[in-house]
Parts: structure tokens; sequence; C-alpha cells
């Protein structure tokens, strides 16, 4: 009896589900993840500004290679976000009540305030957002405003902001941010941990790149340095093993301490020559170099203790230059590969090979 009634319950249930059209509930909406798309997609631009009440326009491109397609989404500027009020502007200091994935943040409060910035940690751990869009006239973005926003995917920065430390540090979706044409600076830990971010398009007035600014964005294979920069900050591309080429500008005066260690995609290096400073360890454990030239005018290669910009990199790597022999200004121990500590309290230094006289790469 009890299997004829179990059987019974089924037989009504499946019925009630025919009738009622029964399926899968539904994804929520409001914070939940979008499908993946087959294509990756650069940062959103604005081709109409959003406000409050009517709504903007933002489009995007396929960065796929040999795709066209573009996507394009209306929205209003985002309601709900909670403020604090500074010097007659509002920064934005939470989420508040806003509950979708696309953050447009307008250059005015819906009481119509300026809008200065984003204040510290103010979105810190966020899970939902998917796009973060800054109206033109927002100039400030907080230590850790975004950090460890795990949904995060793409970025589009307003012209003239400063971003402090950590701004979008462990976004591990992160993979698109499109900077504004006038930038002077990435700041430490800005975009550490970013193991998606694909690829940098860096405007050329950035004249500085901080201390670990791309440290750990493991998906980075290919780096242009802006024309303005003059110090890659330590560690500040650091266990990126994705990175095979650097384009180094001829104004670069400092290579930071660990700034490529641990990219161990990196082949063959050319150094520009304004070089004034390139500090111990820079290269440390890249392991697949084989090839750098340093030409015969940079100086300020330092390697104290014998830690060389180029310790533990691969005792095959071969340096070259185009000076007749070790310039002044090139420490004693630039070549050395690594130190062993002798018994006796000295140490034995094994070198790497030393090419000099060597035309320069496109040089005839």
């Amino acid at each position: 009896m009890k299997r004829i009634l179990a059987f019974l319950c089924f037989v009504l249930l499946c019925a009630a589900c025919v009738l009622s059209g029964c399926k899968k509930a539904d994804a929520p909406t409001d914070g939940a993840a979008e499908p993946e798309s087959a294509h990756h997609f650069s940062a959103w631009e604005i081709v109409k500004p959003a406000d409050y009440s009517s709504e903007g326009e933002l489009l995007r491109r396929c960065t796929d290679q040999g795709c066209a397609e573009t996507e394009t989404v209306f929205v209003k500027a985002s309601s709900g976000l909670t403020y604090l009020t500074q010097n007659g502007k509002a920064y934005i200091n939470g989420i508040g009540t806003f509950s979708g994935t696309i953050l447009y943040l307008a250059a005015l409060t819906p009481d119509g305030l300026p809008v200065g910035g984003v204040s510290a940690s103010a979105f810190l751990d966020d899970r939902t957002l998917t796009d973060v869009v800054f109206d033109e006239g927002i100039s400030y973005i907080g230590s850790s405003a975004f950090a460890g926003c795990t949904a995060l995917k793409t970025v589009t920065l307003p012209n003239g902001v400063l971003m402090e430390e950590g701004a979008f540090c462990k976004c591990p979706r992160l993979f698109s941010v499109a900077f504004p044409a006038a930038l002077d600076e990435i700041p430490a830990n800005c975009f550490d941990e970013c193991s998606a971010l694909s690829a940098l398009d860096l405007p050329d007035t950035v004249e500085k790149i901080g201390y670990s600014a791309f440290d750990l964005c493991t998906s980075l294979t290919a780096v242009r340095l802006p024309q303005a920069l003059k110090a890659v900050g330590d560690n500040a591309f650091a266990d990126c093993s994705a990175l095979t080429e650097v384009f180094f500008n001829d104004r670069l005066e400092s290579i930071g301490q660990y700034a490529f260690a641990g990219c161990t995609a990196l082949t063959e290096l050319v150094l520009p020559s304004s070089l004034t400073e390139l500090k111990p360890r820079a290269f440390f454990k890249s392991t697949s170099l084989r090839s750098v030239f340093i030409p015969k005018e940079a100086v300020g290669l330092s390697a104290p203790e014998g830690l060389s910009p180029f310790y533990l990199t691969d005792p095959s790597l071969i340096l070259s230059t185009d000076a007749p022999k070790r310039p002044e200004g090139w420490d004693e121990y630039f070549d050395v590969y690594i130190a062993y500590d002798k018994e006796d309290g000295g140490v034995d230094y094994v070198r790497l090979t030393v090419v000099y006289g060597v035309s320069a790469p496109g040089r005839t």
C-alpha cells in the first residue's frame, strides 16, 4: 500500500510540473555572475553619459584576434550608494542599497553634490560587481577601494584620476582596464594579483610604476612601457609568469629590485641607454632569459654582496654590450649568476658570460 501511495504522489508531482511549466529556478539577477561570453571584451567606453533619470550608452569591443564584434548596454547612474561629505564634495564610501553588476559612478550625487572620488575600502571584497565605469570629473580612488572584488572584469577610469595603493588589487577576474589619456602614476600594489589581466595599454604620460603594481599578473604576455616612464618600482612586474616581451622606452632611468623577478617566460631583453639605476635582483629567477643587451651608456648596475640584477637567472644567459670593456658605474659583480659561501668564510662567484663590443640590436 505504501508503494502505491508513493507512486501516486510521484505521478501527481509530475503532472503538476507539466501543468505549471516546471523548470529550474532562474538564477538571481542581483549580483549574480554573468554567463561567460565566448569572446573577451574591452572595458566599457562611454558613448553617452548617464544620469539618475535617463540612460546613458556604453560600448565595448571584442579584443580577440580577428573579432570585430561590439556590445552596447544602456544604464542609468548607479543610485543607492552611500557617501560622506568633505570640503563641499561627496566621496562614495559604500555600496549601500545598489544591487546591480555594472557600477556607473556619476560625477554628481542624486542631490547634485559633486563627487570627489571613492573612499578607501569603499567596495572592498565585493562579490557582485562585474564592471566599473567612472564618469569624467571623478578624480580620486582611495586605497583598496575595489580590492578583492572577485567578480570584477573591467574598469573604465576617468581623466586626471589619482589612485592610491592597492586600489584594484586581488581582483582575480579583472581582464581589461581602460586607462585615461592623462595619468601620472600607477601606485603601489594597484593591480597586484589581478591574475586575469592579459594586456596593458598604459598612457604615455605615466612616469612611475610603483612597488608591486602588477605583481602576480600571471596572464600578462607583453608590456610596452610608456614614453614618459622614468621608474619601474621594486617588484613591479614580479612573477608575471606569462610575460614574454618587455619593450623599454628611451627615458627609463630606474629598474627596481625584483622588478621582473620570476618572469619565467622572458627570453631576451634590450635595456635602454637612459638607465642610471639597475638594482640588485631586478631579474631574479627569470630562468628563461638567454640574452640581455646592455648599452654602454647605461650606468648604475648594482650588485652588493654579489647579488647582481641577474642573480639566479640561468647560467647560460649571455650578457652583451657595445662597451669595449666593463664601464665605470657597473658593479664588479653585475654579471654574477650565484654566490657560494666558502668554508673559510669567503665567497665563490659563478659568473655569466659577458660579450663586449657587440653592436646594439637594430643598429649597424
